[in-house]
Formats: structure tokens, C-alpha cells, sequence
């Protein structure tokens, strides 16, 4: 293989999804800015949920392979997240090694007090709705399955019978449903702009209301300024296009998603997305042929 053949792969290998890591906005800011210990939690989250009980493990060298993160970094994150996240140590394949598990339950009353403090500036109604919406979740399936069977009956159906070993529903499956309710709630907030310059709300709204961003409040120093510049440039990249570009460029960010955390997060993106409708947009020519 040549070195130019070998620089290609590695590029290749380098940007593939599995080295890409995500970190919701929101939990950036619920442990305070400490960005090493959000993407640490955004991590234990994916991997807690993809167990019945919650439970994995991990050694030093597999997080530092994972998360370049270095032992000192996972315990000092551990640390701070034991509110949401068990610790123990068991043997795995013969060593003592640490364990790991995601309170669910308790992650999701802290991200509710996080929301009721003001993150997303709700009322007090508001949030008890969130609340309400978030712990009938499992009422809400028992109820329409229930539903349901009655309506079967009803019509002279046949009721298909209840399975012997009901699949219970898994921490994964309760995450799923936390956070789906939690997203939901978010991204269906009104984005207060009106502290910005009129040319730049429309598309500050529509980036805050796809990406569940909250846009910097005006005093907050040389951040609202930043984001104003940015929210030009992104009008900018988006062309004649405008803001609905966005809606294609967030279909393509759900199926390779990357770190947003303010619009200039997007602009790379923005100009791919607009190239590529120019391109599809413009007429094809065809040469005539001259006979002779």
C-alpha cells in the first residue's frame, strides 16, 4: 500500500461513527461546564442502557481507549456524578475491575430540578406537566394495552393471549422514555430572541428549536456576541436556501451526529448541504451531436 493509499484509510478509519462522541448540551451544563464530565456521563448513559439490570464495566485502559481520558479524569468524574452513578468493584475475566450503573429514576429528578431552576426559564405548571408526563409513561402502555384487549373483545376478535414470561420493561427501555419525554419537552420551548438583532432570529430560532440549544443571554460577555456573528454566517452559508436549509442539514446530523454547541457548529455543514442542492437544482445540458 502506498503512503497516499495508507493516509486515505486512516482518514477513513479516523472519521467512521464509532469515533465520533456526542455530548447533549444539556449535560454539559447540568454538571456545570465540565465538559470531560459530561461526555463521561453521555457515555455511562449509552452503556448502562444497553443492560437489563444497568450494570457494565470497564477498565482504565478500555475508557482511555474509548475517551482518552486518563484514570485520574474517570475518577474524578465518577466522583461527581455519584449522585446519578453506582460504583463497585468485581472481578471481570479474572481482574478487579470496576462497575458501573445509571440510576435512571434519580438522573431524571435531577435533570427535572435542573429544568425547574430555570435552564429553560419554564413555569412551575409547565414543569409539573413535564413531570406528570414523565412518571405516567408506564401507566399510559399498561392502560392503552388494556384498551386494546377490550376493543378486540368488542368486535369478536380473538384476544391473543398473554404471554407466560411478560417482557418487563428494562432500564434501557426507561431511558428511552425519560429522555424521549425530556427531548420532547425542550424542544418545544419558545426560544426568547429578542434580545438580538432582527436579522438574526429566524434563524437562531430555528437552530434553537432543532438542536434544543439555548441561545446566551445578552450580558453574557463576548458569548451573544459570538453567536451573532455566527448566526450571520450561517444565514450566509445557507444561501438562497435560507433557513430551511437547516431541516436537511438536522436529517443528516441524526444519522451521523456530531458536537453542537452554538451555530457555527453548523456551518461546515451548511455549505455542504447548500452545495449539494445547487448541484441537484442545476440544469443538465446536453451537447448536440454534428453529423457530417
Amino acid at each position: 500500500m502506498s503512503k497516499r493509499d495508507y493516509v486515505i484509510e486512516l482518514i477513513k478509519t479516523m472519521t467512521g461513527q464509532t469515533n465520533i462522541l456526542t455530548i447533549p448540551r444539556m449535560f454539559i451544563d447540568l454538571v456545570g461546564g465540565d465538559i470531560i464530565t459530561a461526555l463521561f456521563l453521555s457515555q455511562c448513559i449509552y452503556w448502562s442502557s444497553k443492560k437489563d439490570d444497568g450494570w457494565f464495566y470497564k477498565s482504565s485502559a478500555e475508557w482511555r481507549e474509548e475517551l482518552s481520558l486518563s484514570y485520574y479524569q474517570i475518577k474524578r468524574s465518577s466522583k461527581a456524578l455519584s449522585r446519578v452513578l453506582q460504583t463497585k468493584v468485581h472481578k471481570a475475566n479474572g481482574t478487579p475491575t470496576v462497575h458501573y450503573k445509571v440510576d435512571f429514576e434519580v438522573l431524571k429528578e435531577w435533570i427535572l430540578e435542573f429544568l425547574e431552576n430555570g435552564y429553560l426559564k419554564n413555569s412551575k405548571n409547565e414543569i409539573q406537566k413535564t413531570k406528570e408526563s414523565l412518571t405516567e409513561i408506564t401507566t399510559e402502555i399498561t392502560t392503552n394495552t388494556s384498551a386494546q384487549a377490550k376493543n378486540a373483545c368488542a368486535l369478536g376478535e380473538p384476544v391473543q393471549e398473554k404471554p407466560s414470561s411478560p417482557e418487563k420493561r428494562t432500564d434501557a427501555k426507561k431511558r428511552g422514555d425519560i429522555f424521549d419525554g425530556i427531548l420532547a419537552h425542550a424542544t418545544n420551548q419558545r426560544v426568547d430572541l429578542a434580545e438580538y438583532p432582527e436579522d438574526t432570529r429566524e434563524i437562531l430560532e430555528e437552530f434553537c428549536n432543532l438542536w434544543g440549544v439555548k441561545p446566551p443571554r445578552k450580558k453574557k460577555g463576548g458569548e451573544y456576541a459570538l453567536w451573532i456573528r455566527d448566526a450571520r454566517d450561517l444565514l450566509d452559508a445557507c444561501g438562497e436556501f435560507g433557513k430551511e436549509l437547516l431541516d436537511d442539514v438536522f436529517q443528516d446530523w441524526r444519522d451521523n451526529p456530531f458536537m453542537v454547541g452554538r451555530p457555527g457548529s453548523l456551518l461546515k455543514a451548511a455549505r455542504a448541504m447548500s452545495g449539494k442542492k445547487r448541484r441537484v437544482d442545476e440544469p443538465v445540458y446536453y451537447a448536440a451531436e454534428v453529423y457530417r
